[in-house]
């Protein structure tokens, strides 16, 4: 780098460096000795003329002569190098020469001052050629002509050059922060700022459905008799969804579907570090395992029975984080939020009953609230135990005291109602939840490659307030209900690809001609409910005649669904599902001691989502 720094600085300051001398190292008998200094005028008067007046370099442009001389710089500076290693390597030789002539001189033989004296001789003469052939590489460059006026200009240039590139890039950077970012794929349509503060992105999904029923009965008084094929938009959902400073999340979820527009989703979520984040608004209760797997991934049309006595969407504030398996950092998600070691939420809620209808829970109606918790862990996660990775259980529970609180119908798979409070034939005016409610919920499924499980059970207990009016006579008679419900399915990729609780995505999307067909999935699902039997036992009411919470005539006790399912992603944005279900009823069949009609249905789905 010596010999690097003296020609550039000699080029650009010829003035400051009219000679210049260099040491060369060479060995003698004794030891190491510094030779001569030598003037070296021509390598300093000829390195600019030859750069500047060359032909070969005229009618190059600045950079290209900068370059140009950079090249040369690089190759003397090569030279320097070489020459100073061969002087080391014989400094070495001198230094084993001198140890054997020593060797020699203890051991009795005859001097060999006269050999050693030759060698030194010899290598101090082959350190001088290759000096001078090193001077004489620069003495070949011509000097005529030579101009220190022109090479003070050329670095003047170079430094202006240098200066605005500078400028430039800093304008460039500057720029990029101020930027927009637009991507598409298959989630949605998303801007961001460069710098990663604000985010924005568009989602939505559409799914039309066909129902078929095959009742194959007449009897008008059988509730599960003559059910109506239809078509329908099952959903119609647009998601707005953005980050604020990086560490503030929102998103609002409004559903179109049969030209009736309902809130879904609306809340902030301020995450500052992973393992507590804060978020407010409308949400998901974290209640039911199946509720919180979005609808576009569900391996079959319709959700089972836990859903039904669980709640769906409440206003509140809820607590929740993820906690990364030791010596993992967790990573931030918004809701659902199973993704890490461990992952818990804590909610206080204005409290809703079993499957409130989205459009009836925002506007509170007592003043009693609802607490809602769920921890949920993958233990194996990142352990290194494979088929174990994918395992997740946990559990959830609510908790509350609503007063006067509407108690809704229950439907079946194939969404026909099939348990309603009150009403008809019960002898009463009102049935409503007054009292204390909870809820506890066990869950867990496991995925490994193509194979998945899931399975959820769900105990609920709330009291109930019936009231019985005959003219102005009234009565009221309390007690609890015990309902319970559950839903075990298993699935299998047919083609191959991962399973999970957050869907697949196709490795090959359809494309016949190339012999891709996408990816299918078949899955299978046992679902059940059971009724407490105080839905049905007579009490007295206000006319003196029996009353009962529920009309056994119309409302069943118990449900099992079975249902087989083929699902086909055609790639990441569509998907066909078709399923079949058929369920078998305990009650509600019309008649005293007989069961509701076995309900056998054919359900179809397109669905696109982006």
């Amino acid at each position: 780098m010596k010999g690097f720094f003296v020609v550039q600085t000699a080029m650009a300051f010829p003035s400051l460096y009219p000679y210049q001398h260099f040491e060369s190292i060479t060995p003698n008998a004794q030891g190491i000795r510094h030779m001569r200094a030598r003037r070296l005028p021509p390598l300093l008067m000829a390195a600019g003329p030859a750069l500047l007046q060359a032909p070969a370099l005229a009618a190059m442009t600045m950079e290209e002569r900068l370059q140009a001389m950079e090249q040369r710089m690089l190759q003397l500076e090569k030279k320097l190098d070489k020459s100073e290693q061969e002087n080391a390597d014989l400094r070495q030789k001198l230094a084993a020469t001198q140890r054997v002539v020593a060797a020699t001189a203890s051991a009795g033989a005859r001097p060999a001052k006269p050999a050693a004296e030759q060698a030194d001789k010899s290598a101090q003469a082959k350190a001088d050629k290759e000096l001078e052939s090193w001077v004489s590489s620069f003495q070949q460059w011509p000097t005529e002509g030579f101009d220190p006026n022109k090479v003070t200009e050329l670095h003047e240039r170079v430094t202006t050059l240098e200066k605005a590139t500078e400028a430039q890039k800093a304008a460039a950077e500057e720029k990029a922060k101020k930027s927009t970012l637009m991507e598409i794929g298959d989630r949605g349509i998303a801007w961001s700022s460069a710098d990663g503060n604000y985010k924005l992105a568009l989602r939505g999904y559409l799914q039309t459905d066909f129902r078929a029923f095959f009742d194959g009965s007449n009897k008008t008084k059988n509730p599960g008799s003559n059910l109506t094929d239809s078509a329908l938009i099952r959903r119609a959902r647009l998601t707005l969804e953005g980050q604020l400073f990086k560490w503030v999340d929102w998103r609002v979820s409004p559903d179109f579907a049969n030209s009736q527009l309902q809130l879904f989703d609306a809340f902030i979520d301020a995450h500052y570090i992973p393992e507590a984040a804060l978020q407010v608004g409308k949400m998901r209760v974290p209640m039911s395992l199946e509720r919180y797997k979005t609808a576009t991934n569900l391996d079959f049309v319709e959700r089972g029975y836990p859903a039904q006595i669980a709640p769906n969407r409440d206003v509140g504030a809820m607590l929740h984080g993820q906690i990364g398996y030791p010596g993992y950092k967790p990573q931030y998600s918004i809701q659902p939020v199973f993704r890490d070691w461990i992952s818990y939420e804590f909610g206080w809620f204005n409290g809703t009953g079993d499957s409130t209808p989205v459009s009836q829970s925002d506007v509170e109606v007592d003043q009693e609230k609802d607490i809602a918790a769920r921890i949920f862990s993958h233990p194996f996660l990142k352990s290194g135990i494979e088929p174990l990775e994918g395992l997740g259980i946990g559990v959830a529970g609510t908790w509350g005291n609503p007063i006067n609180q509407t108690l809704n119908k229950l439907i079946s798979v194939g969404q026909q109602t099939i348990f309603n409070y009150g009403g008809s034939g019960t002898n009463t005016s009102s049935v409503v939840a007054n009292g204390n409610a909870y809820r506890y919920y066990p869950q867990a499924y496991w995925y490994y490659g193509p194979f998945g499980l899931l399975g959820e059970y769900i105990w609920t207990n709330h009291e109930v307030l019936a009231t019985s009016t005959s003219g102005t006579k009234s009565t009221t008679y309390e007690t609890s209900m015990n309902n319970r419900a559950w839903n075990l399915e298993a699935s299998y990729v047919l083609t191959g690809e991962r399973d999970g609780f957050f869907g697949i995505k196709p490795q090959n999307n359809f494309d016949p001609l190339a012999g891709n067909w996408g990816a299918f999935v078949l899955a299978g699902r046992w679902t059940g409910l059971t009724m407490d039997s105080r839905a049905f036992e007579p009490f007295k009411g206000a006319n003196g005649k029996d009353a009962t919470l529920a009309n056994p005539l119309t409302s069943v006790s118990g449900a099992n669904t079975f249902t087989t399912a083929l699902n086909w992603y055609l790639n990441p944005f569509m998907k066909f599902q078709t399923d079949y279900s058929n369920t078998w009823f305990t009650g509600g069949g019309g008649l005293k001691g007989e069961n509701r009609r076995q309900e056998q249905a054919w359900f179809t789905r397109f669905q696109i989502a982006f």
